[in-house]
């Protein structure tokens, strides 16, 4: 399955993967902490990380454990998330206080990866789900958890895209400024090309690149989305049902009204009045998912921020899980 993949200040598009090289954990029934934190632990050549919001003590001790053990460890964060999340902030005081590390972004836009590089074992973990115990590890299995899976790549090609752009953020003086630790900067991986799949935004248009593939799509389209504020993929959704091609996506409810995104509503009642099925997330956790099927194309777009991975039989499961426990279809709009 090809896959398409933004992660904010990347999107990345995937071509065909074989079942060794990637795997994915959701977080809906299984405790993804416990996937991570052995990839941290037996990384003996050098550690790279972003991310907007790290505040699991399992996850900070063993980064730290491995800067202490003579690992090279360098770490891209976001201070001005710790307003929305308290503990984001100690977390950074002590990996500072460590000694690892540490650049932040200093201009525009805050920094949204979620990212490891484990460049000893020639993996990379991605997806939007912050290294937090909330995202990590479900507070009841299939009942109250973070909708939200990672992925785990070593296919060569896809590691060294991902070094190559961390470096490229790492050694931007223009953006990013010392955090701590760090106040000489230099790339540690070589110039490798990026690989065609994938789509770095903002350098990319995603949004163009994924309307080409929407509107290509000829027998049936399903989305996990968390939330919408662009009318690209609404807009495509309504051409491919007027085309004849189903489409269904499955949204964050607490998006629906949310003052902080008034689009949410006009998107979705706009697909609705067209005839997209539209079901609501009704398990007791979050959906902060970001999916998208294409399924003549064998394609699985994946979003960082705002769009995630699944198989097609991954995605089936989740769609029966969530359809027995839904609100069941109806015009949003009667909330």
């Amino acid at each position: 399955m090809r896959v398409l993949v933004s992660l904010c200040a990347a999107i990345v598009l995937f071509p065909a993967w074989s079942q060794a090289a990637e795997t994915f954990c959701e977080p809906a029934g299984t405790d993804c902490r416990a996937r991570l934190l052995p990839f941290i632990r037996n990384e003996r050549m050098r550690l790279d990380l972003a991310t907007e919001e790290i505040t699991d003590p399992l996850i900070v001790d063993a980064i730290i454990a491995r800067f202490r053990a003579g690992v090279p460890v360098r770490m891209l964060v976001e201070p001005r998330r710790n307003g929305d999340e308290p503990l984001n902030g100690p977390a950074l005081v002590k990996l500072k206080a460590a000694g690892v590390p540490m650049r932040y972004k200093s201009v525009g836009d805050v920094l949204h990866w979620k990212m490891m590089i484990f460049a000893g074992q020639n993996t990379v973990e991605f997806g939007a789900a912050q290294f937090t115990q909330k995202y990590l590890v479900p507070v009841q299995p299939f009942v109250n958890f973070t909708q939200d899976p990672i992925v785990f790549s070593n296919t060569t090609a896809i590691v060294q895209s991902f070094e190559r752009k961390f470096d490229d953020a790492w050694t931007d003086v223009v953006n990013f400024s010392n955090y701590g630790n760090a106040p000489v900067v230099s790339p540690a991986y070589g110039a490798f090309p990026i690989h065609p799949s994938l789509n770095f935004v903002p350098a990319e248009n995603f949004g163009a690149r994924a309307r080409l593939l929407y509107d290509a799509e000829t027998q049936a389209i399903d989305v996990i989305i968390y939330k919408i504020t662009d009318p690209v993929a609404p807009d495509a959704m309504i051409r491919a049902v007027k085309r004849g091609v189903p489409v269904r996506i499955i949204v964050e409810p607490d998006r629906y009204r949310n003052s902080a995104n008034t689009w949410q509503a006009y998107y979705l009642d706009k697909m609705w009045a067209a005839g997209v099925q539209i079901r609501n997330r009704k398990h007791l956790g979050f959906l902060h998912q970001k999916t998208a099927l294409l399924y003549s194309q064998t394609r699985t777009i994946l979003r960082g921020p705002r769009f995630s991975v699944h198989s097609e039989s991954e995605l089936a499961a989740v769609w029966s899980i969530l359809s027995a426990n839904s609100r069941g279809l109806r015009p949003l709009r009667a909330r």
